[in-house]
């Protein structure tokens, strides 16, 4: 409606003109090593997926080309529209 839409767009429109930071994001190291039965129990392989698994749990870092402040406004804005009656997710 008009209103949801006046409401939920005040929550980006602000900040949006200045809301890129100018730095790029780092690309992310890719995970090559393969843990198989092969060296399961080799104690560097058992060390290298605690790391991995650890990475993975920490998720991804948030973006740096934007600034914090609009970024979270804007994930909020998505939360919130996911989580409405009206969106339909369809796996």
């Amino acid at each position: 409606t008009d209103l949801e839409e006046s409401r939920l767009g005040s929550l980006v429109s602000e900040g949006f003109e200045a809301r890129q930071t100018g730095i790029d994001d780092q690309a992310a190291a890719v995970y090559r090593r393969r843990i198989s039965w092969r060296n399961h129990f080799d104690p560097l392989a058992d060390e290298l997926v605690r790391q991995r698994i650890a990475e993975l749990e920490a998720g991804a870092t948030p973006t740096q080309r934007l600034t914090a402040s609009w970024r979270e406004r804007a994930e909020d804005l998505q939360w919130v529209l996911v989580n409405s009656p009206e969106f339909v997710w369809v796996p």
